[in-house]
């Protein structure tokens, strides 16, 4: 076997380069089940799966030691099954349930260890001991504490990295190396805490998803029973809304400002002219009726004029010509 310092070296090798695979899929484009992705993913596992049996040959941890009593340069091999349980997540496979199950003992494995040493905070420890209020209000608390105490490590790990690239090769410093790895094991804690929480989510959904299978109509070769499709597709209802199948956004945009009664759909003169040309209205109106009818009233005072004027004329040959007087002729 090799010795100590062999063994440590070869250690230290395994990791890097497990870790140095882990921080270039962590930053890829490719999407999650691209056959290269994938084998990153294997390798980078397979070099950190090494290094934990290094680890435990070598046995680096004691069972009873305290932080102080872990050398500074051992401290990294602390994130070995919080590496591990990430990468068992970015697995896409038929065995993806396995792979979940393996990532929760790991990231269990990585807080119990860091627990054990004291390093994770008081409010995050609530957390793991589900002893968190789960009302909104306290949740969305809890949450907003994680995230500020985040961007505050973020925030001291970038600035310690700055002070460890700028020091030039043959100056040592330890104490700055020491809080710069605590750092970034600090921030991976909290890392671990939310992606366990969505790795359960995910495994009671995926567990809901088999016992679905499981109890579903089968025909005598045992392959399930397709349920015909429905006439009306389904709507999808969301807290108060209800999404519309096909989804057109443009639609419900039109009727947001919509009345609560029927609006017309044609013009009023659009209208009339339906009317008229059903016969149940007259055509009229507008200028060309206004003048039409000055014209008829016109012609009505013209007549009465004539009517007036022939009673006058008959009352006048009435008073030339008295009554009876036509029978007196050659009377004196």
């Amino acid at each position: 076997r090799k010795n100590m310092a062999e063994g440590e070296s070869y250690l230290s090798q395994e990791f890097d380069n497990g870790q140095r695979l882990f921080l270039k899929i962590d930053s890829s484009a490719l999407s999650s089940n691209d056959p290269e992705l994938q084998a990153m993913v294997k390798q980078s596992l397979s070099h950190f799966e090494e290094a934990t049996d290094l680890i435990q040959e070598a046995s680096v941890f004691s069972p009873n030691e305290d932080l102080d009593d872990i050398r500074t340069d051992l401290l990294k091999y602390l994130l070995v099954n919080y590496y591990k349980a990430e990468l068992h997540t970015r697995i896409v496979n038929n065995e993806r349930s396995d792979h979940l199950l393996s990532a929760k003992i790991h990231y269990a494995q990585f807080l119990g260890k860091c627990q054990k040493l004291r390093l994770v905070h008081s409010e995050d420890m609530k957390t793991l001991k589900k002893d968190a209020p789960t009302d909104a209000a306290s949740r969305r608390a809890e949450l907003m504490s994680r995230a500020r105490r985040e961007k505050e490590a973020k925030e001291r790990f970038e600035e310690l990295q700055r002070k460890k690239d700028t020091r030039r090769p043959e100056e040592e410093d330890e104490e700055t190396d020491r809080q710069h790895i605590l750092v970034f094991i600090d921030i991976s804690i909290r890392k671990a805490i939310s992606q366990l929480e969505l790795t359960e989510k995910e495994m009671q959904m995926l567990q809901q998803m088999q016992a679905m299978r499981a109890n579903a109509p089968r025909n005598a070769r045992g392959e399930i029973i397709e349920q015909p499709a429905s006439s009306s597709p389904p709507r999808s209802t969301i807290g108060n809304f209800t999404i519309l199948p096909g989804g057109n956004r443009v639609e419900l945009a039109k009727q947001v400002f919509r009345p609560g009664f029927a609006t017309a759909t044609i013009t009023p003169e659009e209208a009339a002219c339906a009317e008229i040309k059903a016969g149940r209205m007259l055509k009229g109106g507008g200028e060309q009726s206004k003048k039409k009818d000055d014209d008829e009233d016109e012609d009505e005072d013209q007549d009465d004029d004539e009517k007036l004027y022939k009673a006058r004329r008959w009352d006048d040959w009435k008073d030339e010509n008295p009554y009876g007087s036509g029978n007196r002729k050659g009377k004196s």
